[in-house]
């Protein structure tokens, strides 16, 4: 604490210096003055936190200079010592906000107490105006609130009242416009036009706020007058106009207080689902909306009967045909809940892909059955529904092209081994890549296949990214995936091929500045890592801290041979079961992905189980505390709903199992990442390097690296990646350079 003693008597001004320094080391004495006048100048220019001073003083007396100081700058904390004892003294301090009056002589006990009581207050000043942010619009305090920056306090309401006119603990109105896949499109032309005619008929406060995390806007104005007239008017006036010429659906909600304004929010949106019963043209209004009275939902059987004959019989039109009388056979009559509504839409399009699989159209196996089941329980509109029904129905399910190919192949070039199906025969990949060794004409057909891919993905996809300056500069989104995980788009830079030798060569075209390199480092089975520290499974744990060939290892224990006697089949199925088990596999899912019986894929897990018993015990007891707690939680103790592990629909609950296992496993993987991440860039930035970080791949991070920084960032990177956090196996990174991201790869 910085005090300046103010005192005419030289005696007692530097006898009051020295009891301060014997009172506690940290109360600096940062000047002295003898009058008021030479204390008042002292002051100004020395800008301390306690000012002791005298009463009577010749030249300028203690409370005049404390009049001239108010008017100049905000008052520090004064302690007056005075000979004199009369009200008239105390009562001229208190209104110069004087924090003490102590009568001399002074007794050290008193001015020991008074001198704390002025730091407490020094303490409790700092720590307001710590907690106070600086905004300079209402849009920056809705932000805060939404996103949960803000917290609301007696401080901030009188700072906000003051600031902006309004009462933070107030009466609002939430009007939340779904955009949905059209968010871009929509913002740009629907919601400046939606804003206008608000700010004119409702309420000329109004504010907006983008929510992307839900594709939505929101509008956020104070309720001036009865609820039910403005929601009418909102109907009457605004709905009918914007809704003919928009794709948005919209809801209202009322709601106390802006520190409310995130839950208000995710409650909003937790009924916007209720537009695909409705239709868009109404407004979800809560808590109205759970008030309605829903019918007992029938699933069209037949109709699913019709569509599995439309694709045994190869018929497209017939098949087209059904899934329109799917869609609308839901918008007849009877109001359903829109849960309903989706889980006969599951069960619709699950059915459309176990006919596929009973003819042996292969690409369904590839099919990522957890994404689906998302894109469907999220869909907030029929339009969203129906994308999900032609994506996995229309869009993969190709039915003209590969009968056509098939009769080339097979019936005109004689080729053998077709396999025929009731709609025609099988080209599948593996059908084609068994027939590529004796046919070249098959070999081109695979190639030009993968080509166009890769042309239309990302050769032609990646060009309408590149800027002026010849760089591309993607988006990365941190609130995005349920995992954690940072996600790429605009474009997607975390889907560059890396597997298929020639997808991998995309890579080539990712080049660093000159005079720099790229410096890729990523961590060594960091998910297999997490596992063994988790579960604190001792067998998994030695292998790692052995430095073993994790997979070897675990067939060795799993097939019961000597180490140094495992085959690479027995590697590669041990391998597949380590990383599988990450992600709750099911016997289903393994048989599949090692061409193996589902009883045999059921005896390698129960063989893993036995081999690491604590893993069974650790993934077991993460679906029961998911299904107590309604979530389930990383390492470092960030949450993930699980709502799935409730549910009545088996496919929900094992959905929700396998997310319950292997979320708290790949979110603590993602919060690792982005701790390095971190630490690496401000390391970086600490030691003033010219390299910087320019993409972050799950568990990779790529640093364009000043070639004479090399060895710098090669240490910062390795000591930061595996210092990110402390587990019980140590964190292994891969590191490699090049000139371009294919040779750093």
């Amino acid at each position: 604490m910085r005090i300046v003693v103010v005192e005419d008597e030289m005696c007692i001004r530097e006898g009051l210096v020295k009891l301060l320094e014997r009172i506690d080391r940290a109360y600096l004495v940062v000047g002295q003055a003898d009058n008021g006048k030479s204390g008042l100048e002292l002051i100004k220019e020395s800008k301390p936190d306690l000012v002791i001073t005298d009463v009577q003083m010749p030249i300028m007396d203690g409370l005049e200079m404390l009049r001239c100081l108010q008017e100049k700058q905000p008052l520090p904390k004064v302690i007056i010592l005075s000979a004199y004892s009369e009200f008239s003294y105390a009562q001229q301090a208190i209104k110069l906000g004087v924090s003490e009056y102590l009568i001399k002589p002074i007794m050290v006990n008193e001015l020991t107490q008074a001198l704390r009581m002025v730091e407490q207050q020094l303490k409790t000043k700092a720590k307001k105006k710590e907690e106070l942010p600086e905004l300079d619009t209402l849009g920056e305090l809705l932000t805060g609130f939404q996103v949960g920056r803000l917290k609301y306090s007696e401080a901030l309401e009188s700072y906000v009242r003051s600031k902006f006119s309004v009462e933070i603990q107030g009466n609002y109105i939430m009007i939340l416009a779904y955009l949905g896949d059209h968010y871009e499109e929509e913002r740009k032309r629907t919601i400046p036009a939606l804003t206008a005619l608000l700010k004119d008929t409702i309420s000329k406060k109004c504010q907006i706020l983008d929510f992307l995390v839900f594709k939505s806007c929101l509008f956020i104005f104070p309720c001036e007058g009865e609820e039910a007239v403005l929601v009418k008017r909102f109907q009457k006036t605004i709905l009918t106009r914007i809704c003919n010429d928009s794709m948005a659906s919209f809801g209202w909600i009322r709601f106390t207080g802006l520190s409310q304004l995130a839950e208000s929010a995710a409650t909003l949106q937790g009924c916007m689902d209720w537009c695909i019963p409705l239709g868009n043209g109404v407004i979800i209004h809560y808590p109205r909306i759970k008030q309605l009275q829903t019918s007992p939902l029938s699933y069209p059987v037949d109709i699913e009967n019709q569509m599995k004959t439309a694709i045994c019989m190869a018929n497209p039109t017939k098949l087209q045909e059904t899934f329109r009388d799917f869609q609308s056979y839901f918008r007849k009559g009877a109001l359903y809940d829109p849960k309903k509504i989706k889980e006969s839409y599951l069960r619709f399009i699950w059915s459309v892909i176990n006919v596929a699989k009973e003819l042996d159209l292969s690409r369904y196996f590839a099919i990522d059955q957890q994404a689906l089941l998302e894109s469907v329980m999220e869909a907030v509109t029929n339009e969203e529904l129906e994308k999900n029904i032609y994506e996995q129905a229309g869009k993969t399910f190709n039915i003209n092209s590969p009968k056509q190919l098939g009769v080339i192949l097979f019936e005109k070039l004689g080729m053998p081994n077709g396999k025929k199906t009731k709609s025609g025969y099988s080209t599948a990949a593996d059908v084609l890549e068994k027939l590529a060794p004796d046919y070249p004409v098959v070999s081109k057909i695979l190639e030009y296949r993968q080509l166009a891919k890769l042309k239309s993905t990302y050769a032609d996809g990646l060009t309408q990214y590149i800027a002026e300056d010849g760089r591309i500069h993607g988006t990365f989104n941190q609130t995005i995936t349920a995992t954690g995980r940072i996600s790429s788009t605009e474009p997607n830079l975390q889907n560059i091929p890396i597997r298929m030798e020639m997808g991998k060569a995309i890579r080539k075209v990712f080049v660093p500045k000159d005079g720099f390199v790229f410096l890729d480092a990523d961590y060594s089975q960091i998910e297999l890592r997490i596992l063994a520290h988790m579960s604190g499974d001792e067998k998994l744990i030695q292998a790692y801290k052995e430095a073993q060939d994790i997979h070897r290892h675990t067939a060795s224990e799993v097939f019961h041979v000597p180490f140094n006697e495992v085959t690479d089949l027995q590697r590669r199925n041990a391998k597949a079961v380590n990383f599988g088990i990450v992600y709750g596999i099911s016997s289903f899912g393994l048989s599949q992905d090692l061409s193996i019986t589902r009883k045999e894929a059921a005896a390698y897990i129960e063989k893993y189980f036995e081999t690491y018993p604590k893993i069974k015990g650790f993934l077991d007891g993460l679906v029961k505390d998911g299904k107590e707690h309604g979530y389930v939680t990383t390492m470092f103790g960030r949450r993930r709903p699980v709502p799935e592990l409730r549910s009545s629909n088996f496919m929900q609950r094992s959905f929700g199992e396998r997310v319950a296992m292997n979320s708290p496993i790949q979110g603590t993987a993602a919060d690792i990442i982005k701790i390095a991440m971190n630490h690496v860039y401000e390391r970086m930035k600490k030691e003033g390097l010219r390299s910087r970080l320019v993409l972050q791949v799950h568990d990779e991070l790529l640093i364009e690296t000043k070639k004479e920084e090399i060895e710098e960032v090669s240490r910062i990177l390795e000591e930061e990646m595996k210092g990110a956090a402390d587990l019980a196996v140590e964190l292994d990174v891969d590191m490699h350079q090049g000139d371009s991201w294919y040779e750093a790869k």
